[in-house]
């Protein structure tokens, strides 16, 4: 009995799949059968996915490969597993030295760059975390561990590189500060935020004041009526809010043990009013955000935090209505998202895939 304990326990170090993920519905399985095949067709011979003009694209590369981690493989495992090797080897080439040491940038021109950074550091997050530590002596093993070291030092360069780049507010924005220029939007910050995140998960080091003046950057944002506005410009003023950045700002957040509970119910409280499942004219994105947000409080989070006996969000009950908009009938979409179909497509598969908990970020909290 006591070796069955040690083997759980290994498991849940490694991130690996040992907790109680709820069945991914059928209805939606032959949707992501043919969206995972069709994605991985757009993969380039490098191991990076293109953007809507056949370039190399980071943040496309990152999108795409959590799509095929969400589905269970890993760089050493699973049907997808020589793609995800392949993209986190392009990603470990693709991380710059000197001057932008920690970039992970696959052009010259450093527009949108932060953009890119998030969703690179979420998939090697997700990648390392997934890896296998094994003291085995055979060829595969010893690979393995040879590329976790290298994803290892590529996370701890690129988190430093994001760390670099928050404003002093505490918050970020879609390029990095420079030349005096020390802007922020509540988008960026959130995804930075989310990134960030995956990496403590994955036992990067993250600085704790980092995340400290991140949050405090968000409490600040909100405003009395619990909503979340574009930017400090527009901070913590009734009237300016964004509803799909206030139910963002809770899925980016949720998970951590220094987000405030007061600030989680404060959000919830007023998307209960602004982001209704059938809302007209809801975005892509939000939608998105909505879904990630209804997973991770599970059927009992909403009730508990907001303390209703109707809550408005529970994950069995409502997940088909959420999930239904991200079903592609023939293996791409992207309406809604950007002209990218390899974006779109990825983030859907994403969204489709939230019950199989593979991933710490995106994983269902239990225990609200």
């Amino acid at each position: 009995m006591r070796s069955l304990f040690v083997i759980l326990g290994l498991l849940v170090s490694l991130g690996l799949h040992a907790v109680q993920a709820d069945e991914i519905p059928a209805e939606f399985k032959p949707s992501i059968e043919k969206s995972l095949a069709w994605l991985v067709q757009q993969q380039n011979k490098d191991g990076s996915w293109p953007d809507v003009w056949k370039q190399t694209d980071v943040a496309c590369t990152g999108a795409a490969g959590l799509a095929l981690l969400m589905e269970g493989s890993t760089a050493a495992k699973g049907k997808y597993s020589q793609n995800i090797k392949s993209a986190v080897d392009w990603m470990v080439q693709n991380c710059r030295k000197g001057k932008d040491d920690g970039l992970l940038h696959a052009r010259l021109v450093r527009t949108d760059n932060m953009i890119g950074q998030s969703y690179a550091v979420l998939f090697l997050a997700g990648a390392y975390t997934r890896e296998e530590k094994s003291d085995v002596k055979d060829f595969n093993a010893r690979l393995t561990r040879v590329r976790r070291r290298e994803m290892e030092e590529v996370l701890k360069r690129a988190v430093q590189f994001i760390v670099r780049a928050q404003a002093a507010n505490g918050g970020w924005s879609p390029t990095f500060r420079q030349d005096g220029k020390d802007l922020d939007d509540a988008v960026s910050t959130l995804q930075q935020i989310l990134a960030l995140r995956a990496a403590q998960q994955a036992g990067i080091d993250v600085p704790k004041e980092t995340i400290e003046k991140a949050f405090g950057y968000l409490e600040k944002m909100t405003t009395p009526r619990g909503g979340m506005p574009f930017s400090s410009l527009k901070a913590g003023k009734d009237g300016n809010e964004r509803p799909g950045l206030t139910i963002a700002a809770f899925a980016s957040t949720y998970g951590s043990d220094q987000i405030k509970a007061d600030l989680l119910k404060k959000w919830l409280k007023y998307c209960e009013y602004t982001t209704g499942i059938d809302l007209p004219g809801i975005q892509t994105q939000d939608r998105f955000h909505l879904a990630v947000a209804a997973h991770g409080l599970g059927d009992d989070g909403w009730a508990k935090l907001v303390d209703k006996r109707q809550p408005m969000l529970v994950w069995s009950r409502d997940r088909g209505k959420l999930l239904n908009r991200f079903k592609s009938v023939g293996g791409t979409t992207h309406k809604g998202w950007n002209p990218n179909p390899v974006f779109g497509t990825a983030m859907n598969l994403i969204a489709l895939q939230l019950d199989n908990d593979y991933l710490p970020v995106f994983r269902m909290k239990r225990n609200w």
